[in-house]
């Protein structure tokens, strides 16, 4: 933990000065991070509200469908070409793309300080395996095939862009052509999730922690739950069915590529 703050006392040294600053932040809980700890330590987070991330996941996830089901013609402004709806379709259906990051990061997890010798605190632990295996859960909802889809209303309000409406880097890719595609949100989702899950550095430490500590969740056990998640997944209705096949074809995509 570093800290910094401008001082009026004269003092003959700058330690003794700025160690009481060092313990008052200490007191209340305030930590200096910066953007490269993003990745492993999951008190870090950059877009993300909250303490424990498994827990905003979880909330996001409520917030974005709701807004999914609510969406449609009185979304855009009256006399603006319906397939611009897909504008903000975009945003709140990856609302919750940033916290799945953060989710991930509890995933083979460590928490850490910049730690000084003599300061007599704990440098660095692994994440707990109780919050490890509730980001786990909360990510794997995610996955759910129900989550994925959009609401038949919006499907059925998006026609193909008009002239002078191209296409743009802020709406979802497509194969179906002019036609809005039901499927590619659901791949660029799931991709999201699974990409953040299992990339290399967390599936090393993922591997790494359950060496060092049984308890705390493998690599093996993560992959075993994505799958479970994707293949095992429930579903309702031909959409659903269809989107587990998308989410299927990523999770294989993605286990081939981490391997080389």
């Amino acid at each position: 933990m570093h800290g910094l703050q401008h001082s009026h006392r004269r003092t003959d040294g700058e330690a003794p000065a700025l160690q009481p600053i060092l313990d008052e932040a200490w007191e209340k809980d305030l930590r200096y991070q910066t953007n490269q700890d993003l990745n492993a330590n999951p008190r870090v987070d950059q877009w993300s509200n909250g303490v424990n991330q498994a827990d905003e996941l979880n909330r996001l996830m409520k917030i974005r469908r709701a807004a999914l089901n609510r969406l449609g013609e009185h979304t855009i402004r009256s006399g603006a070409p319906m397939a611009t709806i897909e504008e903000p379709l975009l945003p709140i259906y990856m609302y919750h793309r940033y916290t799945v990051e953060s989710a991930a990061s509890m995933l083979g997890g460590i928490d850490y300080i910049y730690a000084l010798r003599g300061d007599k605190r704990t440098p660095v632990k692994w994440e707990s395996a109780t919050n490890q295996r509730k980001a786990l859960d909360a990510l794997s909802a995610t996955l759910k095939p129900s989550e994925l889809t959009i609401p038949k209303q919006v499907l059925e309000a998006i026609p193909p862009r008009p002239p002078g409406y191209g296409r743009h880097r802020e709406l979802f890719p497509r194969t179906t052509g002019d036609g809005f595609d039901p499927l590619s949100p659901a791949t660029v989702a799931s991709d999201v999730t699974i990409g953040f899950v299992l990339e290399l550095t967390r599936a090393a430490r993922l591997v790494a922690q359950h060496a060092v500590e049984p308890a705390l969740p493998g690599l093996e056990e993560v992959i075993d739950r994505l799958t479970k998640a994707t293949f095992d997944a429930p579903v309702g209705n031909p959409y659903e069915a269809e989107v587990r096949r998308t989410e299927e074809r990523v999770l294989i995509w993605s286990d081939l590529s981490s391997h080389g």
